[in-house]
């Protein structure tokens, strides 16, 4: 079954301590627009925000609706604690960034990180991250450390979500590190490099990734990983909804040679590249779909991306090309 099916059922026991199946559902709660109608300073049940979002008539997709409406209704999780809502998008900083914190009926704190959204300053700064720290990977930590007090702290999010849930608990200040009981990375990238702070920290870290994964599988990362079973081939094995659940746990899997094939790829490609050569690349195409207009992913073209890098005179023709089928594969890779 998926999480449609999961959230059907109706009997599932108060939450004492975050599983999961938890996880999978807080992380996914970030992609809606709290924003829209919650601000830092509000308190919620998650029912009670379900029926602030109606009241103001703000507009959901059919899917967040129905989302947002399951969980409203669930006894796990409708009178769960909703609050510290921030939510920034910084076209100067290049950065796209929400968390939210979910308090358990035992005071137990779960942080969660909204992964990458449309908007193209997002994706922007997803290419950020193959080469810098990232805005908000350092307002993720700060966000955690507020959390001082907390006796038992959860953390997680989903694909950049992910990244930055694992970057705030490596970092974040001692006090902090020993309340942490697990992070939840699912299907995020890992980091540049492994530091002393990643290794004291990754005990407490867990990541999922679905079989034909791309995203979380980029960059380092060496500690506990679970291959994920998804409805779905391709692309859209990144979504959360289509991961399959049986008996309250995710179902296993192994990962593809798809997903080896593409991450071998990338990683020849990153390796072989000259990193100034690509910040010069990166920053050259946003610039160009800037003066285009574009604003959100869904409005760019693969023949507008296709041109810019064959025309870009600072870049060998092999590596052009390796790149040019990279995404020309990751398009396609949507069965």
């Amino acid at each position: 079954m998926t999480l449609w099916d999961y959230l059907q059922d109706r009997q599932a026991k108060e939450i004492t301590s975050v599983n999961e199946i938890d996880a999978l559902i807080f992380n996914k709660l970030t992609y809606l627009s709290f924003e829209a109608f919650m601000n830092e300073e509000d308190t919620l049940t998650l029912q009670e925000a379900y029926q602030r979002k109606q009241q103001k008539n703000i507009f959901f997709s059919d899917e967040e609706e129905r989302f947002f409406s399951l969980l409203s209704q669930h006894p796990r999780y409708q009178n769960l604690l909703l609050e510290k809502i921030i939510s920034k998008l910084d076209y100067e900083k290049e950065e796209q960034f929400m968390a939210m914190c979910i308090v358990l009926p035992n005071k137990s704190l779960y942080i969660a990180y909204r992964g990458t959204t449309e908007e193209l300053v997002a994706w922007k700064e997803d290419l950020n991250m193959s080469y810098m720290t990232i805005p908000a990977q350092k307002d993720a930590l700060a966000y955690l450390n507020q959390f001082k007090e907390a006796k038992k702290i959860y953390i997680g999010g989903h694909s950049k979500g992910g990244n930055l849930a694992m970057y705030a608990a490596v970092y974040a200040e001692n006090q902090i590190k020993e309340s942490i009981v697990c992070v939840y990375n699912y299907d995020g990238p890992g980091f540049l490099e492994l530091d002393q702070n990643y290794v004291k920290m990754k005990n407490k870290i867990v990541s999922y990734i679905p079989s034909d994964s791309i995203v979380g599988r980029l960059f380092k990362k060496t500690h506990k990983t679970i291959v994920v079973k998804s409805t779905y081939r391709g692309l859209k094995q990144h979504d959360l909804v289509n991961w399959q659940i049986k008996n309250n746990t995710l179902v296993l899997s192994n990962l593809s040679k798809e997903s080896h094939f593409i991450t071998v790829a990338i990683d020849l490609f990153l390796k072989t590249i000259d990193q100034q050569e690509w910040i010069a690349l990166i920053n050259s195409i946003y610039i160009i779909l800037v003066e285009m207009g574009i604003t959100n992913i869904k409005q760019i073209r693969f023949s507008d991306i296709k041109e810019r890098i064959i025309s870009y005179s600072q870049m060998e023709r092999s590596k052009k090309e390796l790149l040019i089928a990279i995404i020309q594969y990751l398009l396609n890779f949507n069965l």
